[in-house]
């Protein structure tokens, strides 16, 4: 019996089959795959949960149960696993995550009833790879068979990663630092020729010394910072209310403040590192520089290493990183807001008068 079936997936998908003990005391005993996630031995009864996340596109799946083992075909595919599972009472196999997408998630829980009616031990054998790779062959392919006992986690297949998708490159460090230096002293004659004398007087009050950048990278990421966000201090190192209409401008000592409290709150893991910031984490990680907030939504420095490093990413407390607004860094936040005070456009929805001290307005 197969049963297959393709969807719009509006952000990126990885898969993962991830095994939960059916005992919560009994939870240490799990370790991970890359797709699968069986206990030290065989993967003991529980819930088989589909995780999709990580690529866009048609996603394509293949769910195959079968009376024996397949020939394993390894040609076009990036990850193979497989493992044993024990179906009794109670073991189910649905989805609990797809970007939030309620359509989606509906067609993937149709996949639970098909494994209700399964007995005993079975192989469960996951096959991957990304949507811009042969996507016509299907992206993720799942086959169970019934097995003779149990048996643990193998991985069968690696090759790398298939991808259409040119890498954006790797930002000079040091030439956004000189734009980003740059791009306040821009703003702050924005401020001073439409009369904002109090808010000039605040920002301009010093920055933040060469010490004090290197203590705070030693406290947050443990290495020397990127020189744009180094500079971003030392520019300007001062609490401000009213330079934007919805955050306020942390300090040096309150983004160090801030970062350590958010972590805390979110229970940070190595786990959730995540990636080199091509892609949402749907948590807050330590590469992550607050240098404003308000209420617990924030604009972070990216620290990641990566195409993406130096990004600024709107943190919200509902959606974390995904979907919120995005700037390329730290000259292009600066450009957006000093737009905005010369009322070429608007601040996600905040608009302010030409002159005098910014009287934010939303829309």
């Amino acid at each position: 019996m197969n049963y297959e079936f393709q969807f719009e997936l509006d952000a990126p998908f990885e898969v993962r089959i991830q095994g939960e003990p059916a005992m919560m005391p009994d939870r240490e005993r799990y370790a991970r795959g890359d797709i699968i996630a069986p206990a030290a031995g065989p993967l003991a009864p529980g819930d088989v949960i589909l995780r999709l996340r990580e690529t866009t596109g048609k996603v394509s799946f293949s769910m195959q149960f079968l009376d024996s083992e397949p020939a394993l075909i390894t040609d076009g595919w990036e990850l193979i696993e497989q493992s044993g599972i024990e179906f009794r009472s109670g073991t189910r196999f649905h989805s609990i995550f797809c970007q939030f997408d309620d359509q989606v998630t509906a067609e993937l829980t149709r996949m639970e009833t098909l494994t209700q009616n399964l007995n005993g031990w079975h192989t469960i054998r996951v096959c991957v790879r990304r949507i811009d790779a042969a996507s016509e062959r299907g992206n993720v392919t799942i086959q169970i068979w019934p097995a003779d006992g149990e048996h643990g986690l193998v991985e069968l297949h690696r090759a790398p990663p298939a991808t259409l998708t040119t890498p954006p490159a790797t930002r000079d460090r040091a030439s956004a630092a000189t734009a980003t230096t740059s791009r306040w002293h821009n703003l702050i004659a924005e401020l001073t020729e439409r009369g904002a004398d109090t808010l000039v007087s605040t920002l301009t009050a010093g920055g933040a010394t060469t010490a004090q950048i290197d203590d705070a990278a030693a406290i947050t990421t443990g290495t020397p910072w990127p020189a744009d966000l180094a500079a971003w201090f030392t520019t300007i190192n001062t609490h401000c209310e009213n330079l934007f209409p919805d955050f306020d401008l942390l300090n040096l000592d309150e983004s160090i403040a801030t970062r350590a409290t958010t972590l805390q709150a979110y229970d940070w893991i190595q786990e959730t590192a995540g990636n080199d910031g091509n892609q949402p984490v749907y948590h807050f990680i330590p590469a992550f520089i607050p240098i404003a907030d308000l209420d617990g939504t924030m604009l972070v420095y990216d620290s990641r290493p990566g195409p993406a490093t130096g990004q600024i990413i709107e943190f919200d407390k509902v959606d974390a990183d995904d979907g919120t607004r995005h700037w390329d860094g730290l000259p292009e936040l600066l450009d957006s807001l000093t737009a905005t005070l010369r009322g070429e456009t608007d601040w996600g929805g905040y608009t302010t008068g030409r002159t005098g001290e910014p009287d934010w307005t939303l829309q």
